[in-house]
């Protein structure tokens, strides 16, 4: 195991592998490619981009995630060009954590 030597009984066992993690609720073995799995943000360069940053992600405070716009509440509008529109929105859905809860809980 490539990753043994950042396993730790204290970061709970994962639900795939049943090794320890690697930090708290990850396991640098099986949560890279099963947090790209299951969504799209319909731009395959977008996709790209953000799916090769998570399989290098080494914890979960590491990932970054699409957020799809309606789960977006909008504030205003603060800026516009050639390129888009940017917004300022409130985001109170944590899907990391919820993610995390549904798939990857620590098991002792």
């Amino acid at each position: 195991d490539v990753f043994a030597s950042k396993r730790k009984y204290d970061y709970g066992k994962c639900t795939n592998c049943k090794r320890f993690n690697t930090s708290i609720r990850w396991c640098q073995s099986c949560d890279p490619y099963k947090i790209t799995l299951g969504w799209t943000s319909d731009n395959k360069d977008i996709d790209y981009c953000i799916k090769a940053f998570q399989l290098c992600a080494i914890n979960r405070e590491k990932v970054i995630e699409w957020i799809p716009f309606d789960k977006l509440n909008i504030i205003k509008e603060i800026g516009k060009g050639g390129f888009g529109t940017v917004f300022l929105a409130d985001w109170h859905q944590d899907v990391s954590n919820e993610y995390g809860y549904l798939h990857s809980q620590s098991v002792k």
